[in-house]
Formats: C-alpha cells, sequence, structure tokens
C-alpha cells in the first residue's frame, strides 16, 4: 500500500509533528508512505518538497495572497481565516507519487485548493486538525454554528451578508466534498462533535 501525507509543513506545527510521526512510523513498518509538502528540510526519508527554486519564498507569498481577502474584508476580526483557492500544483505532485490513498491534514497556507480536490480519484482520509474543513475559512469558529448550514454573515469577517466569503468557500467545499472518496479522522472528541 502506497500512502500520500500531505500536510503544508514538514514537522513545524502541531499538525505537521502529527503527519511526520505517522509517515515515520508507517514507514518503520514497511508501507511505503511518502510525505507531500510544501516547507521543510526535505531530509527524512522520503519527503516530497516542490521541485522549483526559491521554494520557502513562494510558499510565504502564497500563503499571503490566501490569506488576503480575509484580512481585507473590513470587518476581520484576525481570526485566523484561509481560503483555500488559489490555484496549485501539489494535486500534480500527489498525482506523481501515485498513493493507493491520499492522507490530508493541516493543507492551508496557498498549499492545496478545495478545487485540487476534485481532480484525485483515490480515496481520501482527512485528518482534521482544525475546524477549517468543515468551514467558510475560519479555523476556529468559536460561538457561531452557521457552518452547519452554509456560512455567510461570517463573525470573522465581520460581514452582515449572507453571500460573503465564507459563503462561497462553503459552497465550493460542499460541492467538492460531494464526490469525494473522503474519511474524515478526528483526534479530539469536540472536533468529532
Amino acid at each position: 500500500m502506497k500512502i500520500a501525507q500531505v500536510n503544508t509543513l514538514e514537522r513545524q506545527g502541531g499538525a505537521a509533528r502529527a503527519a511526520h510521526r505517522l509517515h515515520v512510523g508507517l514507514r518503520s513498518i514497511g508501507v511505503d508512505s511518502t510525505a507531500v509538502v510544501a516547507r521543510g528540510t526535505g531530509e527524512g526519508p522520503h519527503v516530497h518538497l516542490p521541485p522549483w527554486p526559491h521554494r520557502e519564498i513562494g510558499s510565504r507569498v502564497r500563503s499571503l495572497l490566501d490569506i488576503l481577502p480575509a484580512q481585507l474584508h473590513p470587518g476581520h476580526d484576525g481570526r485566523m481565516f484561509s481560503t483555500g483557492l488559489l490555484p496549485d500544483r501539489t494535486g500534480r505532485r500527489i498525482r506523481a507519487v501515485d498513493p493507493d490513498i491520499i492522507h490530508l491534514h493541516w493543507i492551508n497556507a496557498g498549499f492545496l485548493s478545495i478545487g485540487s480536490l476534485s481532480a484525485f480519484e483515490k480515496p481520501i482520509v482527512w485528518t482534521m486538525h482544525d475546524m477549517w474543513p468543515i468551514t467558510g475559512g475560519c479555523h476556529y469558529a468559536g460561538r457561531c454554528r452557521r457552518f452547519e448550514s452554509n456560512c455567510g454573515r461570517c463573525p470573522a469577517l465581520g460581514s452582515s451578508r449572507s453571500r460573503d466569503l465564507s459563503r462561497l468557500i462553503w459552497d465550493k467545499k460542499s460541492a467538492v466534498f460531494d464526490g469525494l472518496d473522503l474519511t474524515v479522522v478526528t483526534p479530539s472528541t469536540w472536533l468529532a462533535e
């Protein structure tokens, strides 16, 4: 079995450390695991970094571009918010690994677009390290429960419009997720609920 562990960062942050431990653990028992990341050292076994020079700078610029629409929103409250709308080449990199299973972890900061997920014709396991996969862009919804129906009027954006950026992102996720062979994993009870 061949598994692609997909995370924005190789080892920095909680999701990255969890993905890395899983990757190393699977390799230690003979499973063909490859880590597909945007940033990292690439020193570990089977770590697939972007092939272009200046990838660190490019990744940081993509991160800024991904969050820019939320930060430009007049009422943005400073909450972490990712759009997942930037076109990317990560999908091609994952397909080049040709995994049997794609295991997504934290894919934000302009790393993997929502639309890229629909191109995968493989089962996807997604470990939710925060709420982003189920919201219209925020990583932690706080008391807001709008993500349960369709987002819009987003408190993180300070928006009173029903068709705001959060609704656009939520609609995009809903359309893409409908066609996926997707299994969701949560590392905590509150996320599972």
